[in-house]
């Protein structure tokens, strides 16, 4: 079976400051993600269309969401102090998920809005058999970004950085090399967008996150087995990339670094 070396070095000082325990026992440095939000709306169906036919919803539900909103909820909720740094539009959506952030705990003072485009949005089909059929609309997550000198330096005081790719890849760039600068360890979930991964943006990850498929995906290689999914990642890690963490599903997630063996 696929396992991880118990002594995970590379990965002590993310694990210290990152925990919500070492939050409240050092006051340690906050998490910053730096992402997308989406306002999802979920349409009930029983089936999806036909091309050319209509089909009738049974309900209609407005869910926050966006991979990288999902993340600063989920860690602010975790206990631990939380910064996020993103895009909306000006309309009521931004509105709902700047409330939505807030009341989860998020600090949300540079999730900027944008006058010119639509908060983005993610149309979820969703049938009684649970499979669900997805179309996003970007909006203001890949609209131009402009990385401010206030987000240098909440960028460069974060205990972690967290990334995901539903915002444009130069930006996670720029993010990344800027807070690797600054002595700051970087994640990266690769989940996002079906696109091939800039080269340069792995030298500045002290984690990289994808599925067993985003990981066939990034490297070219089988991964149908824990054995092949060990190839794959030390492909990753031959590419100067900290460490690599696998979501595996139900079976949960395994950490493949320097230290690591199968």
């Amino acid at each position: 079976h696929l396992r991880a070396n118990k002594r995970r070095r590379r990965l002590s000082s993310i694990v210290m400051s990152a925990s919500p325990s070492a939050s409240k026992q050092s006051g340690s440095k906050p998490l910053v993600v730096v992402g997308s939000v989406n306002a999802d709306y979920v349409l009930s169906v029983e089936r999806l269309p036909a091309p050319g036919e209509t089909v009738s919803a049974s309900t209609l539900e407005l869910f926050p969401g966006g991979k990288g909103a999902n993340q600063a909820a989920a860690a602010a909720r975790l206990g631990h102090p939380t910064r996020f740094i993103g895009q909306t539009g000006k309309d009521g959506n931004g509105t709902f998920m700047r409330n939505a952030l807030t009341e989860s705990g998020v600090v949300v003072d540079q999730l900027v809005e944008r006058d010119e485009c639509s908060t983005g949005t993610a149309y979820i089909f969703l049938q009684p058999s649970g499979e669900n059929s997805i179309v996003i609309l970007g909006g203001a997550n890949q609209e131009k970004w402009e990385i401010s000198e206030r987000n240098r330096e909440t960028i460069g005081g974060a205990g972690a950085v967290l990334l995901q790719r539903e915002i444009p890849e130069h930006v996670n760039l720029q993010v990344a090399r800027m807070a690797k600068e600054s002595g700051v360890p970087v994640i990266l979930d690769a989940g996002g967008v079906d696109a091939p991964l800039d080269p340069e943006i792995l030298g500045n990850l002290a984690v990289l996150s994808p599925n067993e498929t985003e990981l066939a995906r990034l490297t070219g290689l089988p991964t149908s087995t824990d054995e092949e999914m060990l190839a794959a990642a030390t492909k990753l890690l031959s590419l100067d990339v900290g460490s690599v963490l696998i979501k595996l599903g139900a079976r949960g997630s395994v950490l493949i670094d320097e230290n690591s063996e199968a």
